[in-house]
């Protein structure tokens, strides 16, 4: 443990990355009762590793998390979910609330659909939020948690379409790429399901009066002819 403890204090992502990941195979690898006497001081030192500059490292953090609330069960982290949502929701950098809605798609992979439909009604409002940096943050899990779940997400694409499309003619840049990447993230992985739904919106959208939307529809819609044909 002092040898994991130190990897994950290290300055070099990688070095962090692979301790983060071995903190993720020891819940699956190690008695529950042996394993969770170091949670608290492991469990901080992940959070640290989620919100890193590198993208991979932040990746295998999230992974981490999801594993540790699957095998050892949400009661061992009462604060992990809450948690999670306060940082999507507050003003702390792009890159912690980017780490945050990793580690939220994965730790919501990890309690299983359930969870996951009790919280996307929040989700898709905090989405469509007056305030910008929480569209964002909520934006960026619509990001992951397609990735994440696979097709259990597809019968729930209808309620989150919305915001995404919403989002495309947003004020804020930085809002309006979390939503493209939440789109072309559908497009990916739902492209007949998703086309379906996005492309009369899209269509509408490339005669907009306002220029942002006719833009952002018009990108989107050649990301979905694309997606179409490729397949």
């Amino acid at each position: 443990m002092p040898i994991i403890e130190r990897g994950l204090r290290e300055r070099g992502s990688e070095t962090k990355r692979k301790a983060a990941q071995i903190v993720g195979n020891l819940a699956s690898l190690t008695d529950s009762q042996e394993f969770v006497p170091y949670l608290s001081t492991l469990l901080p030192l992940v959070h640290v590793v989620l919100v890193d500059p590198v993208p991979e490292a932040r990746a295998t953090a999230a992974k981490a998390l999801g594993t540790l609330i699957e095998r050892l069960g949400e009661e061992q982290f009462p604060d992990m979910v809450p948690g999670l949502l306060r940082t999507l929701k507050s003003d702390a950098s792009g890159v912690d609330r980017q780490g945050a809605a990793q580690g939220l798609s994965e730790v919501l992979a990890g309690l299983g659909m359930e969870r996951l439909e009790a919280l996307l009604p929040d989700i898709v409002s905090n989405a469509q939020s007056p305030k910008s940096t929480v569209r964002e943050g909520f934006m960026s899990l619509l990001i992951y948690l397609p990735a994440t779940f696979g097709s259990r997400f597809q019968p729930h694409l209808t309620k989150v379409v919305g915001p995404i499309l919403a989002g495309l003619s947003d004020t804020e840049d930085y809002v309006r790429d979390a939503a493209m990447k939440a789109g072309r993230m559908i497009i990916t992985n739902y492209s007949n399901k998703a086309v379906d739904l996005l492309l009369p919106e899209l269509e509408r959208g490339m005669f907009d009066a306002s220029w942002r939307i006719r833009v952002s529809h018009t990108f989107m819609m050649c990301i979905s002819s694309t997606q179409c044909l490729y397949n």
